[in-house]
């Protein structure tokens, strides 16, 4: 029994390391002055500072990481919640009503996610451009809404097919419309699920860098394209850029740590249905 629980923190322990080990790093560079901590020393453990964090959010001689933290958010926030309602709609569809090819329809959707942007990206730079949604927030939502919606169709598929008809049905019994059993039967059931959905759709489009680099330029630019004005002819300044991605990874952190139950609900859900 001593033995099971000393393996169990063992490997509990070295999975732990190896997954922190690249923030560890990361927020290293961030205290090191010019982030160059590819070989550490004991040196350089002792002249930790936080310069590269005050010149990052106070030098107006570069971006204002605040702004493109705002548009981060905006973006992100705003599309990973279109592309979650428009995807359980989507999802109770195909968990409900059955139909010849739904499957092959279901897979065929869901490739469009693994269709590489860079495909796509100069005819969408015309299409903004001429449709003015370029360097605009509609723009950037809807975009990142359409590629995260095939995800977002076939995960809710699976939450709410794992809820049994019986209660919709028992719902409808007792009084309840079309519409009514989905709002106030389906969708509370499926909650978790609904909750991880929107996370994963909120971190794709949190991280994503191509569609942004080539369709914002100032006025709605994400922290992504930000970070990239840190490398530059002159050289690559390793500090900005680890201070910055601290920055940017903090949200992401404080929403899994916040709705941590609701993930686990939601990536468990069914898992003991018989």
């Amino acid at each position: 029994m001593t033995l099971t629980r000393v393996t169990k923190g063992v490997i509990i322990c070295a999975v732990l390391i190896f997954f922190l080990f690249p923030i560890v790093i990361l927020v290293m560079q961030s205290l090191t002055p010019g982030g160059r901590i590819f070989y550490p020393t004991i040196e350089q453990f002792k002249s930790f500072t936080l310069n590269n964090y005050y010149e990052v959010f106070f030098n107006p001689y570069l971006v204002d990481l605040i702004f493109l933290l705002e548009n981060s958010l905006i973006i992100s926030g705003a599309s990973a919640c279109a592309a979650t309602i428009i995807g359980s709609i989507g999802g109770y569809a195909f968990a409900r009503f059955k139909f010849k090819g739904d499957d092959n329809l279901k897979v065929w959707i869901l490739s469009f996610k693994f269709f590489p942007p860079i495909a796509v990206v100069l005819p969408l730079f015309l299409l903004f451009t001429r449709s003015h949604l370029y360097d605009t927030y509609q723009g950037m939502i809807l975009i990142y809404t359409v590629f995260n919606l095939p995800f977002s169709i076939w995960l809710m598929t699976s939450f709410i097919e794992d809820i049994p008809k019986e209660i919709e049905e028992s719902a409808r019994i007792d009084g309840c419309g079309f519409f009514q059993g989905f709002f106030r039967v389906t969708i509370p059931l499926t909650a978790g699920g609904l909750v991880t959905t929107a996370l994963f759709n909120f971190i794709f489009a949190w991280n994503e860098f191509l569609l942004a680099l080539c369709l914002t330029q100032n006025s709605v630019m994400p922290m992504t394209v930000g970070l990239a004005t840190f490398v530059g002819m002159s050289g690559i300044n390793w500090g900005y850029i680890a201070s910055s991605s601290s920055f940017m990874v903090l949200p992401i952190i404080v929403l899994c740590v916040i709705l941590q139950k609701y993930i686990v609900r939601g990536l468990t859900f069914g898992a003991l249905k018989e």
